[in-house]
């Protein structure tokens, strides 16, 4: 539940940190899937 609560508010305020909002995400899903979260 932390951990989807925590990808919530990265999708809400990522565009405010950065522009290229969109490669971020594209990063951390790629670090989640690295780590074994994401299947």
């Amino acid at each position: 539940m932390i951990l989807l609560y925590g990808l919530d508010l990265w999708t809400t305020f990522s565009p405010l940190l950065t522009p290229r909002w969109q490669q971020g995400v594209a990063s951390l899903k790629a670090f989640f899937r690295r780590i074994g979260v994401l299947q």
